[in-house]
């Protein structure tokens, strides 16, 4: 089964979109239509995360990982966005609602 070169994810309860793209190619161009300005990514590179809040609209967040390691490294990042945005501190808990969100992403990205 061959794999779709973008993915968009839930953010699920907490408002947002994040979209998972393959390749650096597809990050700069997915990048560009969602954003409106290009993000060049150098070679050395093992991933990217943004996020913007187009035209004030909903949180918008754009990843690329080169491997699974990379990956969650980048997840991280959004789901420390989405709490902060959301007055969340992602050590409440023992940490539990981060690891839950970061789980729930990272499964959803295996389903693809």
């Amino acid at each position: 089964m061959k794999k779709k070169p973008i993915i968009e994810l839930s953010l699920a309860p907490y408002p947002g979109r994040v979209f998972i793209v393959l390749t650096r190619a597809a990050y700069e161009k997915k990048h560009k239509s969602l954003f409106g300005c290009e993000d060049k990514l150098n070679s050395f590179q093992m991933g990217r995360f943004t996020g913007h809040r187009p035209d004030g609209g909903v949180w918008t967040y754009l990843v690329w990982a080169k491997n699974q390691s990379s990956l969650v490294h980048e997840l991280s990042h959004v789901v420390l966005e989405v709490f902060d945005s959301a007055g969340i501190d992602p050590r409440g808990c023992g940490g539990e609602p981060f690891c839950y969100m970061l789980s729930h992403l990272l499964d959803s990205c295996n389903s693809y």
